[in-house]
């Protein structure tokens, strides 16, 4: 996992990044770390949709993150 997620970090995030909805419900899924597959299937949605969101909240993060560099560490990239 290339995020890692505190509480009061997760929050800062979504209120910093203006995330959609779905954008909340993947993260919220994804810092509980719950597969691509499981959200998928709990919301409703493609995996390849998941992805997609995946992919645009780190994009929203590393724009962040510059903004926030002592709220939000860069990203592991391993």
């Amino acid at each position: 996992n290339d995020l890692v997620w505190t509480t009061k970090r997760l929050g800062a995030f979504i209120e910093a990044a203006c995330l959609s909805e779905e954008e909340v419900e993947v993260l919220n899924d994804w810092a509980d770390r719950r597969s691509p597959a499981w959200t998928a299937e709990h919301r409703s949605m493609s995996e390849s949709k998941v992805g997609k969101l995946r992919t645009k909240i780190r994009r929203k993060y590393d724009v962040v993150q510059l903004e926030y560099p002592e709220i939000f560490p860069p990203r592991n990239r391993e």
